[in-house]
C-alpha cells in the first residue's frame, strides 16, 4: 500500500461519509442514521431505501444491496481507484499528502490548497459565464443557435453551459472583485497579459462548456464561436489541473450512467455528447479535441472494459480509431467501434434514428481490430511484400496483447486473409523482435496475482454472518473475542484482518464503529459484511441476531473442532500417545457441549476451553 494505515484513517477520520452522499442524494437523518433515494443511477426507486450510518461511516442499499464505506462509494460512484479517493478526502480536508520520492509519476508540484484556489478561480468562472447566458435577451444569437441544436434548459443547466460576453475584460474585471490573484488567472488561461500591462479575456463572445473532473471539480473549459470565424473551438491552456490527453467532457454527469450500463460510447465533441445526453444515451464521454491518449484508455477501463468508439466515418474517424487501438491492447482492452455514415456527426445521427434505434445500432459494433483489418485489406494486393508490410502493420497490436488466446484468434484471422500458416506469422512477428510465448504453445500455469484486498468469494456463509455480526454490536465483538472465535476460523486472509481487528478493538474499545471501515477497506465484496451489519442500531433485532449469531459460532466452533480430531486421530495411527487420546476426548465432549448452548443467553456463553 503506498500510503500508511494511520493516515488512511486520519483522512477517512477527517471526512463524513454523510456529506460526500449528500451531494449526489438528499439524506434524512434519525439520529445515527440517515435514509434517502438511492443515488445509483441503476436502481431507480421511489420510496427512500438507501441507509447511511454517520456512527459506523457505513452506507447500505435494501434494494440493489450496494454497500461499503466512505472509499468504495467514491469509487463505485465515480471510477476513483482507491488512492484517488484518498487524494480527493485528504484535499477536501485540506489534509496534506505525504511526499512520495520514489513514485516517479508524481510531477505535480501543487499543494491541495493550490489545487482548490485553482479549481475555486475556474468554478468563479463558470458561474459567470452561465449567468451570463441566463442573462441573454430572447433574441440574442445564441439562443438562436441554442434553439436549433436543441439544447433545452435543463442539458444547459446540467452541464452548466455558459456565453463569454463580447467586452474585453468583463471575467478579468469579476475576477478582480472575487480577489482571485491575476497570476493565477493568467496561469489558468482565464485571462491574458496585453501589451500596455493590463490583461484581457481569453474567451469572447463564445458558447461556453465548463470541463469538470470527475469529481465536479471544473477544470478547464471549451469555448464554440457563434458566428463563423476561426478557430472554431479553442479549450484552455493546459495546466496542473486541465490535460487534454486525460480529461473528457460530459464525465461528471455520465461516469454514474457508464457503471451502470457497463459500457462507454466515446465521441469527439461537446456537442455530440450533449445530443447523446439530451436523447437518453447517458453512458457516454468526450474527448477534447485530441486523438485518444494512454491515459484516456487507463480512466475508461476505471468505469468499465466495454468500450464503443463512435466515429465519423470519414478518413480523420479511421486514423483516430487505429492511433486508439495499440493503447486499448496494451491495456487488455477490446473496444468495438461504430462508424457513422461519412458526413454524419453523432449529433444528426441521434436526432435522426431516435434513442432505441440508436442503441440498437451501437449493440452492432464491430470489434475494432477486426474492423481495421478489414479495412487493411482493401488495399492489399497479394504479393510477398503486400504481405511483409500486412504483418509489419499489425505486428505491434498483436505483440501488445497480453492475453494468449486473443493473439491466437487474431493471428489466425490474419492467416485467413493472407491465405498463410498462423504459426509462420506468428514467427515472422518476432524476428525482429524481443520473441515472446507463442499463442499456439501449450498455455502455461499463471502465477497468483497478488492483492491487497481480500476476496469474500469462499468465505464460509456461518463464517461471513460470525464476522458481520460482531462488526454490528459491542455485544457481539466481546462474545466473538471471549469464546475464541479467531481460532475457530478457516479462511486464513480473513483470520489475519480479523485478528488485526481485535487488536485494535483491545486498544481502543471506544473506537468500535471504526472496525467496520476499517475491514471494508481492505476486503472485495464488501457488501457480504455490510448487509449483514445492516446498518441498523444495536439494539434493533437484537434477540434475532444473537440467535444467528450463536447458531453460526456453534457450526463454525464445530468445524473447528473437527479438523482439530482428524488431525489427532491420523497422528495417533502412526504413534498412539496418551496425551493426544485425552485431547481428543476433551474435543468430543467440547463438541458435545456446544450442542446445548443454542438456547443458553448470549452474555453465559463461554467457549473457552478448561
Amino acid at each position: 500500500m503506498r500510503y500508511g494505515q494511520d493516515f488512511i484513517e486520519r483522512v477517512r477520520d477527517a471526512n463524513n461519509i454523510v456529506d460526500i452522499i449528500s451531494q449526489y442524494t438528499e439524506l434524512k437523518g434519525r439520529g445515527h442514521q440517515h435514509m434517502g433515494l438511492c443515488p445509483f443511477p441503476d436502481h431507480n426507486e421511489k420510496s427512500p431505501s438507501f441507509s447511511v450510518s454517520e456512527s459506523k461511516q457505513l452506507y447500505h442499499c435494501f434494494g440493489c444491496k450496494k454497500s461499503g464505506n466512505i472509499f468504495t462509494f467514491l469509487e463505485t460512484y465515480n471510477g476513483y481507484s482507491f488512492v484517488e479517493s484518498l487524494e480527493y478526502l485528504a484535499g477536501r480536508a485540506h489534509i496534506e499528502m505525504p511526499k512520495l520520492s520514489e513514485n516517479k509519476d508524481q510531477k505535480s508540484t501543487l499543494s491541495p490548497s493550490q489545487k482548490t484556489q485553482m479549481f475555486r478561480a475556474n468554478k468563479f468562472a463558470a458561474v459567470f459565464y452561465h449567468q451570463k447566458l441566463k442573462n441573454l435577451a430572447a433574441d440574442h444569437k445564441l439562443m438562436a443557435y441554442l434553439k436549433k441544436r436543441k439544447l433545452t434548459d435543463e442539458i444547459i443547466d446540467d452541464f452548466r453551459l455558459g456565453y463569454a460576453p463580447e467586452g474585453w475584460d468583463e471575467l478579468t474585471q469579476n475576477l478582480a472583485e472575487k480577489k482571485v490573484p491575476t497570476s493565477l488567472s493568467n496561469q489558468l488561461g482565464l485571462i491574458r497579459p496585453n501589451k500596455k500591462g493590463g490583461h484581457f479575456d481569453l474567451f469572447r463572445d463564445r458558447l461556453m462548456f465548463p470541463i469538470f473532473a470527475i469529481d465536479n471539480n471544473v477544470i478547464g473549459f471549451g469555448g464554440r464561436i457563434i458566428d463563423q470565424g476561426q478557430p472554431k473551438y479553442i479549450n484552455s491552456v493546459e495546466s496542473e489541473v486541465f490535460k487534454k490527453g486525460q480529461s473528457f467532457y460530459g464525465i461528471h454527469k455520465t461516469s454514474p450512467h457508464i457503471r451502470s450500463a457497463d459500457q462507454v460510447i466515446v465521441v469527439e465533441g461537446y456537442m455530440d455528447l450533449l445530443a447523446l445526453y439530451g436523447a437518453g444515451v447517458k453512458n457516454a464521454v468526450a474527448t477534447l479535441g485530441t486523438a485518444l491518449t494512454e491515459k484516456h484508455v487507463i480512466a475508461l477501463k476505471k468505469l468499465t472494459k466495454n468500450i464503443v468508439l463512435l466515429f465519423d466515418g470519414d478518413q480523420a474517424g479511421r486514423v483516430a480509431a487505429e492511433r486508439s487501438l495499440i493503447h486499448f491492447f496494451s491495456h487488455d482492452l477490446l473496444p468495438q467501434v461504430y462508424l457513422l455514415p461519412e458526413g454524419v456527426d453523432p449529433d444528426d445521427y441521434v436526432k435522426e434514428v431516435g434513442r432505441e434505434e440508436f442503441v440498437e445500432k451501437i449493440s452492432k459494433g464491430r470489434d475494432l481490430f477486426l474492423h481495421l483489418l478489414g479495412d487493411w485489406m482493401k488495399s492489399y494486393g497479394g504479393t510477398p511484400k503486400d504481405k511483409i508490410d500486412m504483418i509489419e502493420k499489425v505486428s505491434p497490436f498483436i505483440l501488445a496483447l497480453k492475453d494468449i488466446r486473443l493473439k491466437q484468434m487474431y493471428v489466425e484471422e490474419l492467416g485467413r486473409c493472407l491465405i498463410e500458416d498462423p504459426k509462420k506469422i506468428y514467427a515472422w512477428m518476432n524476428t525482429q523482435k524481443r520473441p515472446t510465448q507463442s499463442p499456439f504453445a501449450a498455455p502455461e500455469a499463471e502465477e497468483p496475482s497478488l492483492s491487497e484486498k481480500i476476496s469474500l468469494e469462499k468465505v464460509g456463509q456461518d463464517e461471513l454472518v460470525l464476522l458481520g455480526l460482531s462488526l454490528k454490536s459491542l455485544k457481539y465483538m466481546e462474545f466473538f473475542i471471549r469464546n475464541q472465535g479467531l481460532e475457530s476460523l478457516s479462511h486464513k486472509p480473513l483470520q489475519q484482518l480479523f485478528t488485526e481487528v481485535v487488536a485494535k478493538y483491545g486498544q481502543d474499545p471506544k473506537a468500535f464503529d471504526k472496525l467496520a471501515h476499517l475491514v471494508i477497506s481492505r476486503v472485495e465484496n464488501p457488501e457480504k459484511i455490510v448487509n449483514l451489519i445492516n446498518l441498523s442500531s444495536e439494539d434493533e433485532g437484537f434477540d434475532e441476531d444473537a440467535s444467528l449469531l450463536k447458531e453460526c459460532f456453534i457450526r463454525v466452533k464445530d468445524r473447528f473442532l473437527q479438523r482439530q480430531a482428524s488431525v489427532l486421530v491420523a497422528q495417533m495411527k502412526n504413534q498412539p500417545d496418551d496425551l493426544k487420546l485425552e485431547r481428543f476426548v476433551n474435543i468430543q465432549n467440547e463438541r458435545k457441549a456446544l450442542k446445548e448452548l443454542k438456547n443458553t443467553p448470549l452474555g453465559e456463553m463461554n467457549g473457552k476451553r478448561e
